[in-house]
């Protein structure tokens, strides 16, 4: 008996499996919810008798390749093939994200309005990844999995609040030049000019300045630490720009670390899919060798008999 390898080839363009594939994940909420969850965290609430992703592989497996001819270990082979199957269209998406970009990879693909965009993504959908489309409806909003989803994304039309209020005392040229000539002990009569600059109202580059004479110069700031700007080349920039460089560090880190755990479970189904059909073999040989020495067997006696 050939095993499953042999006349599974997910790659041919006559197969229909990878398309049977995502009909029955349209059609079974409940095991494809757990078939895309991070971890069998259900499995490991309810005991050992709950649902796995493994045990929802043998179900696809048995609707997609199932003709009632084949035993269970069979289809125990298959379930292996399907989760080895779903673990590289994983890899396939976040490589096919990563080329279409952090903005096209958050959005619904029924909604992308720039035609650019959406040209290049269906030429690359059709010479590289067909089935993106229907995977990105359920793997979109899985950080797990797409890697440049947001929980929260910033829409354009949102305004930040107006929190910050700056006024700033200006001395004149007079009134510098009466500070350089005044006698000790005197005061001066200084003319103020006062600049307010919210987070929705920007300073202009050129404004206008309202002039108010006031008798001691005066500055008031009233600024929300939050949405303070450090000045370029100040330590706080700097600080800034390194924990930024972090972070971009620490998300690189996070995406190799996804993908070496991706790989590692793709090794390891085929590996168990490779011992399932050596067992498999080895069982057939064993049945094989058992009808040959019963055969024998019976051969022998009927010659005695004689």
């Amino acid at each position: 008996m050939l095993s499953g390898k042999h006349y599974v080839n997910w790659s041919a363009k006559e197969q229909l499996s990878t398309p049977l594939l995502l009909d029955w994940i349209d059609e079974n909420a409940r095991e494809r919810t757990i078939l895309f969850a991070p971890h069998d965290r259900r499995a490991a609430r309810c005991g050992p008798t709950a649902l796995t992703k493994r045990a929802c592989a043998d179900r696809a497996a048995e609707c997609i390749f199932g003709d009632g001819n084949r035993d269970a270990d069979d289809l125990k082979f298959f379930g292996g093939l399907v989760y080895q199957r779903i673990c590289y269209l994983r890899l396939k998406y976040k490589k096919f994200n990563n080329k279409i970009g952090r903005a096209a990879a958050n959005m619904v693909y029924e909604e992308i309005e720039d035609r650019v965009l959406l040209a290049r993504i269906r030429k690359l959908m059709m010479d590289e990844f067909p089935e993106w489309a229907r995977l990105h409806v359920y793997w979109r909003t899985l950080p797990h999995i797409n890697q440049f989803y947001r929980i929260k994304p910033t829409a354009a039309s949102e305004v930040p609040k107006a929190r910050t209020k700056t006024t700033l005392t200006l001395p004149s040229r007079r009134d510098r030049l009466q500070m350089l000539t005044r006698a000790p002990g005197t005061r001066i009569r200084r003319r103020t000019l006062k600049i307010e600059a919210t987070a929705t109202n920007p300073v202009p580059r050129n404004p206008t300045p309202e002039i108010v004479f006031e008798s001691v110069p005066s500055v008031e700031v009233n600024d929300n630490t939050e949405n303070t700007v450090p000045a370029i080349g100040s330590q706080d920039s700097l600080s800034e720009l390194q924990r930024l460089e972090l972070q971009i560090q620490l998300k690189k880190l996070e995406l190799e670390a996804e993908e070496k755990k991706g790989a590692a479970e793709l090794q390891r189904a085929q590996i168990e899919a490779e011992n399932l059909s050596h067992r498999r073999d080895e069982h057939h040989e064993m049945e094989k060798l058992f009808a040959f020495a019963v055969g024998a067997g019976i051969a022998v006696l009927l010659c005695n008999t004689l």
